[in-house]
């Protein structure tokens, strides 16, 4: 109750109003992406095919007792590997590989390179056709 005089009158009980004081937000720090897990080289032999994956700094001997007219290789992952293919193969494919040396003697069909970066051919004898997509 007030009085018209607008003064309010001395026995009524003041409440306390307590503030409540928000704490400001507390920033989490930024996500930063986890790296993939390093895996294991990997040199499998399926039926005619070499899978060769996740090579690093490495020399990858392919001798020409092993390999021969009816066989592919296919590399993923590999960086800084130095491949050599000694004999007569039919073909080679490169799947996201960086900054490899390669040395082929000779080739039936042809060298595949997709999303490669750096990469480096030495043809000895024969490379009929070399195929490149989305390399640097």
């Amino acid at each position: 109750m007030t009085n018209l005089g607008g003064e309010v009158p001395a026995k009524a009980e003041e409440k306390k109003v307590e503030e409540k004081k928000e704490a400001a937000p507390v920033k989490a720090a930024p996500v930063k992406p986890a790296k993939p897990a390093k895996k294991p080289p990997t040199k499998v032999l399926k039926f005619k095919t070499w899978e060769v994956y996740d090579y690093g700094e490495e020399e990858l001997v392919f001798a020409e007792a092993d390999v021969n007219l009816g066989m592919s290789f296919n590399f993923y992952n590999c960086v800084k590997t130095t491949v050599r293919i000694e004999g007569k193969t039919k073909s080679a494919a490169f799947f996201s590989c960086k900054k490899m040396k390669v040395q082929v003697n000779h080739m039936v069909a042809q060298i595949e390179m997709l999303k490669c970066d750096e990469m480096k051919l030495y043809p000895i004898v024969r490379v009929p056709q070399v195929t490149l997509e989305h390399c640097k």
